[in-house]
């Protein structure tokens, strides 16, 4: 049977919209024609307004598809472009047809949130689809959940294709451009569902991001597709994710310093056209190894053809690519395999005013002059020289910004003989007393600071300095304070100190050695302090600090964290923490550890501790194990033992205030502890697990 509304329209699931007093269901063709004014779309996602066959016939009037109601359509679609087609917000147009091919027109309508949801059922699109650019990730583009979409070689433009659920669905593509284009999340994702096939043809997917700086997403699902195009806005990344095969792979860069493409999976490319907006917005090609949980691995991309400008690497085995004569220069930002970079080379900074890194400033031999030996601004595997001849006045500022050039190669103002692995002809210190100012930005060097007769540090905006080097290089600091909150992910490299690191960083992670990443303290001494509200010093994620010398968090707001198989390794030295300190699934190696402040928290760790003993409020061990062989514990509270292991050497324990509680742990004392003001509460279980031998 046919329905069709009333001129005047009103409420789907109202029967008076309808001539015969009764409103459509879903073996009823539904036919627009007489509609003059406005239908309204009602239906809730429990109860949809329901229809087989729709279409606008003749009608020049409105379809109003209310915000959060729903149509299911068991048929075909067809609209013309005299008719108006208003689709809310959150508003679902769901199409359920389980046998047949069903033809969809939109008439040039922009269309909303669509499902494909019939099983058995499939659906030909006759002409061009275009969707809106959706913000909200609560909203989708196209969804196939059940079915066989056909689009038939025509164009689609959409927010995004998501294929989910588990039911049997495919889509044939012929000759389709397929454009997404997205704010807030994924724009293609053909990945969740096994059931799912895809012949692409030799249709072209394009994935933009629409605006802003978001990050959106490709999961090929390990299909094979004719063409890809990846195109980032300003500073922002797009991921690829499944073991695809892509005839043609354009991942191109624009006029902004921090645009990525990441590989998550293999990939087999026949052209790969890879280019960076220009010499300073350059493109970064990388992996997921930064991403939770923090495995750093290579991803092979195997490639017949590469067309490259521009461009970085980092994590990546190409396979054989050559790049090294490449325009704007091929930069290695370690990690890589299988790839013929860029020559380094030594680029020194000669200025005589005030400018950031990325500036036109850099030549190929000490004091330049630019003009007549120009330089590239330096490669992350270029070693940056600051000398006496690089400064023609004093008090002049050279800053690193991360909104200009976000990769940092080595760089030295010591004079030091060899940078970045490669030998400084006739090095000198720095001259005229410059100013370094460092914002948030990406190292992949050596570090080698001046001391201050030499040199001001200042940090930019709360910097985070984060080190990704791979090439077990080092930092020096020449006894300056580093103004910086420092990062630490080094891929299972070692970062060695040279002396001792003073950390002031003043947001929530002043100093934080995570994925893998080992850094070796050498033997000298590491400060952190930070003033802002839960400044936070972290290991964690199986990173090592080795062979440290005495450890000191100085601010009384600071936390020390070891965290999931993180290492603290202070042996022979004592670690201090003014504020907090909460040891989780870690270790801490220290000769004696002193608290100041608040609470120490041990759960699920190793804490291992010599001739000092530790020094605390309160101590409360929940699991792991707590050893100590001769220093003493020393606590101004409680300590409370919910469960783990303790060993009590022959330091004792004193307390001055408050109850030793013993409630499920293991605790065995080589002597008793000394008795403060107040009770001590069940030395040994009563089940005599716990050994209580004299008193010290």
């Amino acid at each position: 049977m046919t329905i069709s509304p009333v001129s005047g329209g009103g409420n789907w699931s109202v029967n008076a919209t309808w001539t015969g007093g009764v409103a459509p269901t879903a073996t009823d063709d539904v036919d627009l024609s007489p509609l003059t004014g406005t239908l309204t779309v009602d239906g809730t996602s429990g109860s949809p307004n329901l229809c087989n066959n729709f279409t606008v016939g003749t009608s020049t009037g409105t379809l109003t598809h209310a915000g959060l109601k729903q149509l299911n359509v068991s048929g075909g679609w067809i609209m013309t472009a005299g008719f108006h087609y208003v689709p809310a917000s959150s508003s679902l147009l769901k199409f359920t047809s389980a046998s047949g091919v069903n033809n969809i027109t939109s008439g040039g309508k922009t269309m909303r949130s669509v499902n494909y949801d019939g099983i058995g059922g499939s659906w030909k699109f006759l002409d061009s689809w275009t969707g809106v650019n959706i913000i909200s990730n609560a909203e989708k583009g196209i969804t196939l959940l059940n079915g066989a979409l056909d689009t038939n070689g025509q164009t689609v433009n959409s927010t995004n294709f998501i294929v989910t659920g588990s039911g049997v669905c495919s889509l044939t593509m012929g000759t389709t451009t397929w454009t997404t284009s997205n704010q807030a999340g994924v724009n293609w994702d053909v990945s969740a569902n096994p059931n799912f096939t895809l012949s692409a043809g030799s249709a072209t997917v394009i994935a933009n991001n629409s605006g802003g700086n978001s990050n959106v997403t490709f999961r090929g699902g390990g299909f094979t597709y004719a063409a890809v195009t990846i195109n980032p806005q300003a500073n922002s990344a797009h991921t690829i994710t499944g073991t695809n095969t892509i005839g043609v792979l354009t991942t191109n860069g624009n006029a902004s310093p921090d645009c990525s493409i990441q590989f998550n999976d293999p990939q087999t490319i026949t052209t790969w056209n890879a280019n960076g907006g220009n010499a300073t917005n350059r493109l970064l090609v990388t992996t997921d190894s930064y991403v939770s949980p923090f495995t750093c691995h290579q991803v092979r991309l195997t490639v017949s053809v590469i067309n490259a400008s521009n461009i970085d690497f980092q994590n990546i085995d190409g396979g054989g690519m050559v790049l090294n004569s490449i325009t704007g220069g091929s930069g290695d930002c370690g990690g890589n395999a299988n790839i013929t970079f860029t020559t380094p080379q030594i680029c020194y900074y000669v200025t005589s005013n005030s400018a950031n890194w990325s500036a036109a400033r850099w030549a190929t031999q000490s004091g330049g002059p630019v003009v007549t030996f120009p330089s590239r601004v330096p490669l992350p595997q270029d070693a940056a020289i600051f000398d006496s001849q690089s400064f023609a006045a004093g008090s002049l500022t050279v800053t690193i910004i991360n909104t200009t050039f976000p990769r940092i190669c080595s760089f030295d103002f010591t004079g030091a003989a060899v940078v970045g692995g490669l030998p400084i002809p006739s090095p000198s210190a720095v001259g005229n007393n410059p100013t370094l100012n460092i914002s948030s930005c990406t190292f992949f060097g050596d570090m080698f600071f001046a001391p201050s007769a030499l040199m001001t540090i200042s940090g930019n905006s709360n910097p985070v300095v984060t080190i990704q080097a791979q090439n077990n290089n080092k930092i020096l600091t020449s006894g300056q304070i580093l103004p910086v909150n420092i990062v630490a992910q080094l891929c299972a490299t070692t970062y060695t100190q040279l002396d001792d690191l003073n950390v002031s960083g003043i947001t929530s992670n002043a100093f934080n050695i995570s994925d893998d990443s080992i850094w070796d303290a050498a033997g000298f001494k590491i400060t952190a302090s930070g003033t802002g509200v839960a400044t936070k010093i972290t290991v964690q994620n199986t990173a090592q600090i080795l062979n440290s010398g005495d450890f000191l968090i100085s601010s009384t707001n600071a936390v020390l964290q070891i965290l999931n198989s993180g290492l603290l390794d202070a042996t022979n030295s004592t670690v201090t923490a003014a504020g907090g300190a909460t040891l989780t699934g870690g270790t801490l190696l220290a000769n004696d550890f002193v608290r100041t402040g608040l609470a120490t928290t041990i759960a699920g760790t190793a804490v291992m501790l010599g001739s000092g003993g530790m020094t605390s409020s309160t101590l409360l061990v929940s699991s792991g194990a707590l050893t100590t062989s001769t220093g003493p514990i020393t606590l101004s509270s409680s300590f409370t033992i919910t469960g783990g292991n303790v060993f009590i050497g022959t330091g004792g324990a004193t307390y001055t205030s408050y109850d030793f509680k013993d409630t499920t742990g293991t605790i065995t004392f080589a002597c008793l502890p000394t008795i403060g003001p107040t009770s001590i509460v069940e030395i040994c279980s009563s089940s005599g697990a716990n050994a209580c031998s004299a008193y010290c």
